[in-house]
């Protein structure tokens, strides 16, 4: 396979189905075929043009799984035939302020899934290695796929609806512990007066 087959957003309103090359993955990155990409609200910032520069062809798509199929140089966690997902927040750089931190959600040199970098609208989608989570096999890649949203889903249904004040809230995902869209996710709910119980395993 030299090809791939990916809905291409350019412009506003413009989603045309295009033959791209398949490209070995950059240092510090992989690539995979695409199970399953959700679809979020989020996307519309590619598909009506609501980018710095929409006259660039982009592939749309933050909630992403599939399975790994070449990985570039330096990549020592991931290998061919991990299952994995990829969200908004497409890898960090690990040397920038924030990352020297640990504030891996502020990284200044991440790239935007599906916004700022190709996402997942395909049968071929790259990542950075850093910004992976392993996905189990005992799931469908249809039920992960949306679990991969940064959680701004979650809190809007959480600040909209009945729940009020000292009630448990639930957090359920594949993310990471630690910095991370969770955590903000957490913290926004902690601010709102609500009590929240997660759960996460990280491989390190």
């Amino acid at each position: 396979m030299s090809t791939y087959r990916a809905f291409e957003a350019t412009g506003a309103h413009n989603l045309q189905l295009v033959e791209r090359e398949l490209l070995d993955p950059a240092p510090g990155q992989v690539r995979l075929r695409v199970e399953a990409c959700g679809v979020c609200h989020t996307d519309v910032l590619a598909v009506e043009g609501l980018r710095s520069d929409p006259s660039r062809p982009l592939v749309p798509g933050h909630e992403i799984v599939g399975v790994i199929d070449a990985v570039g140089a330096d990549v020592t966690t991931w290998q061919p035939g991990d299952r994995v997902g990829v969200g908004f927040l497409n890898g960090q750089c690990w040397e920038c302020q924030p990352c020297r931190r640990g504030d891996f959600v502020n990284c200044l040199n991440q790239e935007q899934t599906g916004t700022t970098i190709d996402g997942g609208y395909a049968e071929v989608a790259y990542a950075r290695a850093s910004g992976l989570v392993r996905i189990p096999k005992g799931i469908s890649a249809i039920d992960a796929a949306p679990l991969l949203c940064a959680g701004l889903t979650t809190f809007i249904a959480l600040q909209q609806g009945p729940t009020r004040a000292g009630a448990l809230v639930a957090v359920q995902g594949p993310g990471r512990c630690g910095p991370s869209p969770r955590t903000a996710l957490l913290r926004g709910v902690s601010s709102a007066g609500l009590r929240c119980s997660g759960r996460c395993r990280s491989r390190s």
